[in-house]
Order: C-alpha cells, then structure tokens, then sequence
C-alpha cells in the first residue's frame, strides 16, 4: 500500500509492479482475467503519463513512454474484445446453438490473435522498460501530495468541462466513445485526489463518475459486438434471420444503457468540491 507521503509515485511504483508482474504469469499460463488485469495496469499507468504532462507543463512526453506499451495493449484488446463478445453472446441466449457458426469464427479470431498476442510479449525489452519505469519512479517522486492537489482541481474541472461540452454537442456514438476517454481520466483523478484527501466531497463524485463510466463501457461492449455482428450478417447469409434478431435485441439494451449513462453523467456537476488544499 502507497503511503499518503508521496501517494502519486506508491500508486505508479505498485501499477508498474503489477504491470511485469502479469507479464510473467502471461508468459506461464494465457488467462483470460490476467489479461484483462494486464490491460487495466497499462491503463492506469498511461493516465499518470497524462498526469505527468500537465504537471510538467509539457516537459514530459507521456507518448514516448507509452510507446513501450502501445502494441501489446492494443493487441490485449482485440483479445478482450472477442472475450467479451463470446460472453454477450452467452448472456443474450444461444442454448439452441443457433449462433454457433458465429462463435466458431470468434474462437478461430481469437486463437489467431492470442498467438500473435504471447509472441509481441515475449519481444518485449524488459529491461529498458525497467530502466524507463525507473526514471518515471524519480518524476513521480518529486510530485509531492500538496502540489498534486493543487493541480488537481484545475485538472477535475476542465475534465469535466469538456465532458459536459461534448454532451452538449452530440450524444452520437463518437462523441459518446470521446466522453468515455475523458471519464476515465476524470476517474482517475479523484481517486488519486481521495487517496491524498479523503474528503465526502470526493467520495460522492468518485462513485458517481465510477458509476456513469462503468455504465459506458457495458454500452461499449455492445457497440463492438454490433459491429462485428453486422460483419458476420454480411459474410453469412445463412445466419442472417437470428443475427438480425440478436441485432435487433442488442440495439434496444444499448438505447436503455446511454439513457442511464447520460442521466448520471448531470450528477456529475453536483458534487465537485470547491477546494482541495
């Protein structure tokens, strides 16, 4: 556990940890959960190179450090995606086996996509990544809680700005996809920011932009499947007639799912703390 002393290098110190720790247990056995944990770290650890770019005032090039890990978490995600796909799938009803030629073609991609997955993994430079974690270990070291929080606020309040101007402009999938990016920095942010102070203030809105973010990432996972849904349409006429079923179905959850999503998105506003420090 990172102590409140310095709480922003114990977080990236225990991500990075992590992050080589999945590596290792990849290598050993491919598990669908140590990948998605594998994914969540590098997701993490490329929001406090984001972090760090604000706080550097452009001294920092998050980009470059990330470059070490931008092929192996895109490849982990079209994994994941299949993964999740399968268990939609799963979960929206195909008992009768009606889907199977479609989900015969998700395993075929999948397998396909592990292998290239383990072999970039194995190409990793561990220890030029060690030595990169090393220097970002003595950045994050300088940032200390004070002027972490002082920034803090200014960093929430234009996260949520734009979030809020980018619902203004449209609710259309590529704004909602840009929403969702901004939200998992924002997450990010007061999680970090309660770690440091934890203040009720806080609390309220880290459960409720947890809340709204997770509710978009179901709606996510669904416009994925939508997509490789209508591919499979197009390719297998046979299979067209329960595919537009499963279409039809999917479509309505994600109606229901942006409803909720963008009804907590405005509680949002109402629980932003006047100050940190």
């Amino acid at each position: 556990m990172a102590t409140k002393k310095g709480y922003l290098f114990g977080y990236y110190k225990n991500e990075a940890e992590f992050f080589f720790k999945s590596i290792r247990r990849l290598h050993e056995n491919f598990d669908a959960d140590d990948l998605h944990r594998l994914r969540v770290s590098i997701k993490r650890i490329r929001t406090i190179y984001r972090l760090l770019e604000e706080f550097s005032d452009g001294r920092f090039d998050g980009q470059k450090h990330y470059s070490f890990f931008r092929k192996i978490f895109n490849q982990a995600g079209k994994v994941r995606e299949l993964q999740v796909n399968r268990l939609l799938i799963l979960e929206n009803g195909n008992s009768s086996g009606k889907l199977k030629f479609y989900l015969h073609a998700l395993d075929k991609k999948k397998e396909k996509y592990s292998s290239s997955f383990i072999r970039n993994l194995k190409q990793i430079n561990t220890p030029e990544l060690k030595r990169d974690v090393k220097k970002i270990k003595k950045r994050c070291k300088k940032i200390g809680n004070d002027y972490f929080l002082s920034k803090a606020l200014e960093l929430i309040n234009s996260e949520i700005k734009t979030i809020k101007q980018l619902q203004d402009i449209s609710t259309q999938n590529a704004n909602i996809h840009k929403i969702r990016k901004h939200l998992k920095i924002l997450y990010s942010l007061v999680k970090l920011s309660h770690s440091i102070k934890p203040i009720p203030e806080l609390k309220k809105l880290k459960l409720t932009v947890k809340e709204t973010e997770e509710s978009l990432g179901l709606w996510h996972d669904r416009i994925i499947l939508l997509s490789s849904l209508k591919k499979f349409k197009q390719d297998n006429r046979r299979q067209a007639l329960h595919i537009k079923k499963l279409i039809v179905s999917v479509e309505k959850q994600n109606e229901v799912l942006l409803s909720v999503s963008l009804s907590k998105m405005g509680s949002i506003f109402k629980s932003l703390p006047k100050q940190l420090c």
